[in-house]
């Protein structure tokens, strides 16, 4: 699902899926796969997390050609939970207990530090909630 755009230069997009993801990490070029939204992991780390992986799922923008940043930005992934991280706790609490967890599993490890939003979300799924990772 994409979001409307707010120029002809750049458009936010959310809920990117396996398929995208395997597509992307074959057509963008080396030193996009290498950016990194602030002090998140790097597109590559999170494209593969979702190609490879069931239930992972990516936001963030397009900065479109013309413009000499053309990129896409990767600001935002969503991640099942697992048995070992999924109680509800507070925001430090969680982040300081479960994020090490997820990072390590799910191969994020090129984080260069903590994400600025961590939440338990609900899910349609009545037995699994998920997390929200977002990098500002």
């Amino acid at each position: 699902m994409c979001l409307p755009a707010l120029s002809d230069e750049f458009a936010r997009f959310d809920m990117i899926g396996s398929q995208v993801a395997t597509e992307l990490l074959s057509l963008l070029p080396k030193a996009n796969l290498e950016e990194s939204q602030n002090s998140g992991p790097q597109v590559c780390d999170l494209l593969h997390a979702c190609a490879n992986n069931l239930g992972v799922y990516l936001s963030g923008y397009v900065v479109c050609a013309p413009r000499f940043d053309e990129r896409i930005s990767i600001d935002g992934i969503y991640l099942p939970s697992t048995p070992d991280c999924s109680a509800q706790a507070p925001y430090a609490r969680s982040l300081a207990l479960c994020w090490p967890i997820l990072r390590e599993k799910y191969g994020l490890t090129s984080a260069q530090g903590d994400p600025d939003e961590f939440l338990l979300v609900p899910t349609d799924c009545q037995s699994r909630n998920g997390w929200w990772i977002w990098w500002d």
